[in-house]
């Protein structure tokens, strides 16, 4: 909690705006997939999860983009961009991380995910030339740190643990 104050402060002052609470559903969202695609991966195949879950999700958001004023009239290199960047940035991408998580596990790629913040930060400086302050750093290493010292200590807990603790997977590995 303290580095997300120190990542979201300005000047000592959280502020929160419309955008920063989309950001915070998204994230509830994404974090609800990571446990549903953990547990269809089971029983599916990347491809199947990824395609289901686009398809579901244009379903539910094309009666917000029907409703809007769409200008389509950009050049031929925009609509190239706009395509390649969903196929992928958002399916390709989704693919390779769908296929992931059956490997490694949503705590596990929860690590991974917590560096988007910080490769945001450092991108944001590069391309826009925005300052990242030590506080923001400060707070994103924290952030970095509680999700991974989480992750070692549920793991650490588990193994010490008695068979009625592990999962159904590790249970079949012991027999």
């Amino acid at each position: 909690m303290a580095g997300i104050y120190l990542v979201l402060s300005v000047k000592g002052k959280i502020i929160f705006n419309f955008g920063d609470l989309l950001l915070l559903g998204g994230t509830a969202t994404f974090a609800c997939n990571l446990i549903f695609v953990r547990m269809l991966s089971k029983r599916l195949s990347a491809t199947i999860i990824t395609s289901y879950s686009f398809i579901i999700g244009a379903l539910m958001f094309a009666p917000f983009v029907i409703g809007m004023d769409i200008e389509w009239t950009h050049s031929v290199q925009f609509w190239v961009f706009a395509l390649m960047s969903v196929i992928i940035g958002q399916g390709v991408t989704t693919m390779m991380w769908n296929h992931a998580m059956n490997t490694v596990g949503a705590a596990k790629s929860a690590i991974v995910l917590n560096f988007q913040p910080l490769m945001t930060m450092l991108l944001d400086y590069w391309i826009y030339h925005n300052i990242v302050t030590v506080v923001q750093m400060i707070g994103a290493a924290l952030v970095f740190a509680g999700v991974l010292l989480s992750t070692i200590q549920k793991g650490f807990f588990k193994k010490k643990q008695t068979g009625f603790m592990l999962t159904a997977d590790e249970q079949a590995e012991k027999r």
